[in-house]
């Protein structure tokens, strides 16, 4: 915890600290949409600006199928995580397979 000069309290988390592309970090958005597709959103237009760089997509998915395939080793041994992770892996193979968009299917039917 941090105490500001003008007695404001902070806390920094220091579990992941690190230097990292701020899109790699992003890609937690689409555990958030699992959720709350409001939310990720939010997570993303707020990043942003509402104005998403086609880059950023493109890295998206490349960061989305490291994290995947990590997660899917990793996830479907342990009994808690299983569901959640095979679900999470089938929701993004079908979007690579049958949506042919960078852009998720979450994020793109809520856009106005």
């Amino acid at each position: 915890m941090v105490i500001s000069p003008e007695d404001e309290l902070y806390v920094i988390d220091f579990q992941m600290c690190g230097v990292a592309d701020a899109y790699h970090v992003l890609t937690g958005v689409g555990v958030s949409a699992m959720y709350s597709v409001p939310f990720a959103m939010g997570q993303i237009d707020g990043y942003f600006g509402e104005t998403v760089p086609e880059d950023f997509w493109k890295k998206y998915n490349l960061y989305m199928t490291a994290e995947m395939l990590y997660a899917f080793t990793v996830g479907v041994h342990m009994e808690e995580e299983r569901e959640e992770t095979l679900h999470m892996f089938d929701d993004e193979m079908d979007r690579m397979k049958n949506n042919g968009s960078l852009v998720p299917t979450w994020y793109k039917k809520n856009c106005n």
